[in-house]
């Protein structure tokens, strides 16, 4: 296992603690956080190009 993985995994597993949420909803949220650190900002649209996947981002004018 990747030593990111198993930051994240350790991370997930703190977290789990206090929130007590099902695994799919802790790793949505383990994902944001880390990607929020990642890009410095809350903006949505740029936090979703920071997330791997074939999604689509479009721009609203």
């Amino acid at each position: 296992m990747k030593s990111g993985q198993l930051q994240i995994n350790e991370l997930r597993n703190v977290l789990n603690e206090h929130f007590h949420w099902h695994k799919t909803r802790l790793d949505c949220f383990v994902s944001m956080l880390l990607e929020l650190l990642a890009v410095n900002t809350v903006n949505l649209t740029q936090l979703a190009v920071a997330f791997p996947g074939r999604a689509l981002i479009f721009f609203a004018s």
